[in-house]
């Protein structure tokens, strides 16, 4: 197993790969990190899946990591197409068993991205969302009743002031975010996580078109991962979306564990059970 950073150009600027290289022919597993992170934070894991056998690529987003950081206003498609970008420098540098593997905000990324592009041949996703379900609200701060007040808002933010900077304890609760301090301060203590989102990405997460997750569009397996719980994303509410998700296969898997960050804060407890599903279905 080897390690390497790579740069490759998405969109308008260039956005770095965190590449654990185990071997040509072993499947690819495209890393997607959760809300203003990068790969590096989940290290622990990702090299215990290339420990595994299993060829990683994570994803520093357009903005975000080590990736250029000259694009003030991206946007969820702009990460859907870094997706894209690195699944292509998969299969040039690999091969076509590619898999997805998104955590949180990454998790959501990982679905949207299984809807359009048909090289992908399993998603592993911890977490699910579609933004048209009011009840989406409920992974922020706000309360149900203001889902509607919330967008409104966020749009004419977006329109108005679409680079202003948000903190991300203005619209999540980081006690449910982590349940270990040494997390939280891991987090904000590298400089390479971000600490705050522009308004108009925030805006285009909330109001992003995921209706391929439940309309047919997905041609391969689908895996949700979740924690009973995960305080964050509920496990209703991931039950509830995971009903609307139209793929086949597709499977639940719940973990017996309070952690929202599973790949960090319950790693013994989840990753077996991950790895399986992946070597299963790559």
């Amino acid at each position: 197993m080897s390690y390497r950073e790579e740069y490759i150009q998405s969109g308008q600027c260039e956005i770095a790969l965190s590449i654990w290289d185990t071997g040509r022919s072993n499947p690819c597993i495209v890393f997607l990190p959760a809300t203003m992170g990068y790969p590096g934070y989940w290290s622990d894991f990702l090299e215990r899946l290339a420990a595994s056998g299993i060829n990683v690529i994570g994803v520093h987003f357009t903005g975000h990591g080590k990736s250029s950081r000259s694009i003030k206003d991206y946007s969820f498609s702009d990460m859907l197409e870094n997706t894209a970008d690195a699944i292509t420098f998969a299969e040039k540098n690999f091969n076509g068993r590619i898999g997805v593997l998104g955590t949180s905000q990454g998790g959501i990324l990982a679905v949207a991205a299984a809807a359009r592009d048909k090289r992908i041949k399993a998603v592993f996703s911890h977490n699910v969302m579609l933004p048209e379900l009011k009840e989406s609200i409920g992974i922020t701060r706000f309360p149900l009743w203001s889902y509607s007040l919330v967008k409104g808002l966020m749009k004419s933010g977006a329109k108005l002031l679409p680079t202003l900077q948000l903190p991300v304890q203005l619209y999540l609760d980081l006690k449910k975010v982590f349940l270990e301090d040494a997390w939280r301060i891991r987090f904000f203590d590298d400089p390479l996580n971000l600490k705050k989102y522009p308004v108009c990405f925030l805006y285009s997460l909330f109001t992003a078109d995921l209706h391929g997750v439940t309309d047919g569009s997905i041609q391969c397996p689908v895996v949700i991962f979740a924690s009973k719980g995960d305080r964050l994303f509920s496990l209703d509410y991931t039950k509830k979306v995971f009903e609307r998700i139209k793929a086949e296969p597709k499977e639940l898997v719940v973990f017996d564990t309070d952690a929202h960050l599973i790949f960090n804060e319950s790693l013994d407890t989840v990753f077996q059970p991950v790895v399986q599903r992946i070597n299963s279905l790559l």
